[in-house]
C-alpha cells in the first residue's frame, strides 16, 4: 500500500492511499511521547471515535462530508474529495459567491444537527464540481451550544473579506439564527477573540 503525506497537524497525520482500487484519505492519530502512555491511548481512542461519530451523524443528516470507508482504533479512512480548497481559491482571487452561499448552507445544516465544527475556515472547505464539502472534524463538538456555533461564524468571518462574509452570512439560515448572531456580537464586544467589529448581519 503506497501512502502519500497530505498534511500533518498537532494531533494527526493525513495520508493519501489506495483502497479497493480507489483513492482514499487516511487520518491517523499517532502516539505522543510527551503524554503518559495510558492517557495518550485513551485520548487518541476517544477523539477518533468522536470524530467518526460526528461525521456519520452529518452524513446521515445530509451534510456533504467525506464518506466513511473504515474506522480503526486510531484511524479514520474516508473517501478522497476531488476538488479545490476554498483557501486556494482565496489566494488566487475572489471567492465565488456561489461557493460562499453553499458553504453557509452546509454550516447551517451542521448547526441544525447540533454540531459545531471548531475550525470552520476556507482551509476546511472543498469545492468539488458544483458542490461544497466540509472536512476535518477533529475539533468538532456535538450537542453544541450557541456560543460554539457563533465561534464557527467568527472563524469564517476572520478568514475572508468583509464583502465575502456578507454574502456568506446572508445564506446562513439555521434554526435559532438570531440567538447565534447575538452570541457572535457578544463575543466580539467582549473582545474575547480579535475580529472585525460586527455590522448588521442578522
Amino acid at each position: 500500500m503506497v501512502e502519500m503525506l497530505l498534511s500533518e497537524g498537532a494531533e494527526a497525520v493525513v495520508l493519501k492511499e489506495r483502497f479497493l482500487d480507489m483513492d482514499a484519505v487516511l487520518k491517523k492519530r499517532n502516539p505522543k511521547r510527551y503524554r503518559i502512555k495510558q492517557l495518550d491511548t485513551q485520548l487518541r481512542l476517544r477523539r477518533t471515535r468522536s470524530e467518526a461519530r460526528i461525521m456519520l451523524r452529518l452524513l446521515r443528516g445530509g451534510v456533504r462530508v467525506p464518506r466513511l470507508l473504515s474506522v480503526g482504533k486510531y484511524t479514520i479512512l474516508m473517501e478522497l474529495i476531488d476538488g479545490v480548497k476554498l483557501s486556494d481559491m482565496q489566494r488566487s482571487g475572489e471567492i465565488p459567491a456561489s461557493a460562499l452561499r453553499k458553504s453557509a448552507a452546509e454550516l447551517a445544516r451542521m448547526h441544525n444537527l447540533g454540531v459545531a465544527h471548531g475550525d470552520f475556515t476556507p482551509a476546511n472547505i472543498f469545492i468539488s464540481g458544483q458542490e461544497v464539502f466540509i472536512i476535518d472534524f477533529g475539533l468538532s463538538s456535538s450537542n453544541a451550544i450557541s456560543e460554539e456555533k457563533a465561534i464557527d461564524l467568527l472563524l469564517m468571518k476572520r478568514s475572508i473579506k468583509p464583502e465575502e462574509f456578507s454574502k456568506f452570512i446572508s445564506s446562513y439560515n439555521p434554526q435559532g439564527k438570531a440567538a447565534i448572531i447575538s452570541k457572535l456580537a457578544e463575543i466580539e464586544r467582549k473582545g474575547r477573540y480579535q475580529s472585525r467589529t460586527i455590522d448588521s448581519v442578522a
